[in-house]
């Protein structure tokens, strides 16, 4: 007969290893998520690619725009195509109209303001009508089950300034009137119920100028991100979390077309894929103007291109470059030069979009009243590829890549805890057992092997302590349990298919994250939450109370 305390140890250090390896298993092996693009190009401020959501019950299908600061869906009410000459027309071109009175899930909770926050810093407003709704993503492939998830948070609104609805991308809970009325996002009810890997996502905006037969829709996936879809080569990746309603800043070191420099100076950035223009200090909309012969018009506050003026452009295509940093004085050396076309700013804008009464075009440049209103948008995220994960409390930038149409490399992007146990997986599952897996069971019979030998030596020790009557001074007769080893150990498969990078530097938790002064470069300050139902940059705020 073992010894009981080493009949326990065994037992212990066993199940310990076993744990780590099936949850290993669990978080390595579940499958990202692609959203289907929609297959159209939505939107009155230029052409979108958008996403297709399933509300209510029967389903009522809606084309959302990705939202990166957002927690909730937004949908567009009937009621917003009621004063239309069309109200069929009206109804596609806002992508689809959700109902609630046809919907036998709907559950209303009362008329609250959007977006949703009370420290809106750019100048868009509209109310709608908060409520809890079964929603069905459309996922992108065959072998993808339905999931629906229930009890989301939807607002349904028919305000202009949004004129698609808006897909949250932000695992924050929603807290509605406080913090003890909160609610789960889309991203965190399926990180929760163990849909995807971790608190992750990648996105680009794709581009409407790029050609068939190249992929040129947006890209969607959770739990992970498309590597076809971005230069794994070139990346930016930063570390921290910013303020609840910007949570991912970027620094802006320079933008240049040709041997123009259109930014007098550094300046820090959020980026706001809600909105489509590019938002930048006054004294560089009037480079862009020099540069560009951009003329201001004040009455619809745009940059409007005549004719003459946008094939003029169009023949010159003048590549713009930004540089962009860390926003960190202690990683200054950190660059990611993003190069656009001109076609990613030749935007069409159709009415009613700031008051137009015919479609014009325009460059999507605004000034900002201060630097809290310095943002990338939409026209930003056409080149850019993003990977947002939560569970790092990090964000990375990549030039976004257009490979031939129907092409994808979905990479898994594993919790931090798992790292060293489990290697992020390409389009699904693999079958049979993994090398974590293998590994597990490899280090349990070596610690079952160990086990008996020491019993061996213990019995045949005790034996002689016994014969002699004498215990050696020094020896103590308790076993003591050797710990597992963590030691979080990459293999390159995963480095190379994750491509996001640990920490290279400690953050400062006291500097003051909301306000920015000038130049003065600050990281992002405040650690996200691994909580997948209240992660984020920053803690949940409630939502203006309401109407």
């Amino acid at each position: 007969m073992f010894p009981t305390h080493l009949v326990a140890g065994f037992v212990t250090a066993l199940c310990l290893q076993l744990q780590k390896v099936l949850g290993a298993e669990n978080s390595s092996s579940v499958a990202p998520l692609s959203f289907a693009p929609s297959g159209y190009w939505d939107g009155i401020d230029g052409s979108w690619s958008t996403f297709v959501v399933e509300l209510g019950t029967p389903p009522q299908p809606v084309r959302l725009l990705p939202s990166i600061t957002g927690q909730a869906i937004w949908a567009v009410m009937p009621q917003a195509c009621h004063n239309s000459s069309s109200y069929n027309i009206c109804s596609s071109d806002r992508g689809g109209i959700f109902a609630t009175n046809q919907s036998s899930t709907w559950e209303q909770k009362g008329m609250f303001v959007l977006p949703l926050n009370p420290q809106n810093y750019l100048p868009f407003y509209g109310d709608a009508m908060l409520g809890f709704e079964t929603v069905t993503p459309k996922l992108d492939g065959p072998h993808y089950e339905v999931r629906t998830l229930d009890h989301q948070v939807v607002a349904n609104y028919a305000a202009e300034d949004f004129y698609i609805g808006a897909l949250g991308l932000s695992p924050l809970s929603i807290n509605i009137t406080s913090v003890n009325d909160s609610h789960p996002s889309l991203l965190g009810t399926l990180r929760a119920e163990n849909h995807i890997s971790s608190t992750s996502y990648g996105y680009t905006a794709g581009a409407n100028y790029s050609e068939w037969p190249l992929n040129n829709g947006g890209s969607l996936t959770f739990g992970g991100y498309d590597s076809a879809r971005m230069d794994v080569t070139r990346n930016l990746t930063i570390v921290g979390g910013a303020d609840t309603y910007r949570p991912m800043l970027v620094g802006i070191e320079n933008i240049k077309s040709g041997s123009s420099e259109l930014l007098d100076g550094p300046i820090v950035a959020g980026l706001d894929s809600l909105v489509s223009q590019i938002w930048l200090p006054a004294s560089a909309c009037r480079h862009f103007e020099s540069a560009f012969g951009l003329v201001w018009n004040s009455t619809h506050q745009l940059y409007i291109v005549n004719e003459t003026q946008h094939s003029t452009l169009l023949a010159q295509n003048p590549a713009i470059t930004f540089t962009l940093s860390t926003g960190s004085a202690q990683n200054k050396d950190e660059r990611l030069d993003i190069t656009f076309p001109y076609a990613a700013f030749d935007l069409t804008a159709k009415p009613p979009f700031a008051g137009l009464n015919e479609t014009a075009y325009y460059f999507p440049l605004k000034p900002a009243t201060d630097e809290v209103q310095y943002t990338l948008g939409r026209t930003f995220l056409q080149e850019a590829y993003m990977i947002a994960d939560y569970d790092r409390a990090s964000f990375s930038l990549f030039p976004a890549v257009f490979p031939q149409y129907g092409t994808s490399k979905l990479i898994s992007i594993v919790p931090p805890e798992d790292i060293s146990h489990a290697t992020a997986t390409e389009n699904g599952l693999k079958n049979g057992l993994s090398q974590a897996a293998i590994g597990g069971i490899v280090i349990a019979t070596v610690i079952f092997i160990l086990l008996v030998v020491a019993t061996i030596v213990f019995r045949i020790c005790h034996g002689r302590r016994q014969k002699t009557g004498k215990v050696a001074s020094g020896v103590s007769n308790v076993w003591e349990k050797p710990e597992l080893a963590n030691d979080r150990t990459y293999d390159q498969s995963e480095l190379e298919a994750r491509m996001i990078r640990e920490p290279r530097h400690e953050l400062p938790t006291s500097a003051n994250t909301t306000e920015l002064q000038g130049s003065d470069f600050r990281p992002p300050l405040q650690e996200m939450s691994a909580d997948p139902n209240s992660s984020g940059l920053c803690p949940p705020q409630p939502i203006r109370e309401p109407l």
